[in-house]
């Protein structure tokens, strides 16, 4: 019985990570195609899931260094450079005012 339990926490939690990663490809096509509008929608429903979510962080911070809403950008990217600070992605775009 305790199997069971264990096993349906484990299938809920990959099913939640295939819906985040649905939910970020979805956004990373929309910025890419320069729809930042829907792009910045399913960031924040990212973000509302999960608010330390690296990628999440990371690319609406980029969505809002290129929007020019830099002081948010800013904090963003810096909280996603605290996250992963081998990640150079993040440093870059602190530095990148489009």
């Amino acid at each position: 019985m305790h199997i069971n339990v264990h096993l349906k926490m484990r299938l809920k939690k990959i099913i939640q990570n295939l819906g985040e990663k649905k939910t970020l490809n979805g956004a990373n096509k929309a910025f890419q195609s320069s729809d930042f509008q829907y792009a910045e929608k399913l960031y924040l429903k990212i973000l509302e899931k999960d608010p330390e979510n690296f990628e999440g962080q990371s690319w609406l911070g980029s969505l809002y260094s290129k929007s020019g809403k830099y002081q948010r950008a800013a904090e963003l990217l810096e909280n996603a450079s605290k996250q992963k600070p081998t990640n150079f992605q993040s440093y870059l775009n602190l530095g990148i005012r489009t």
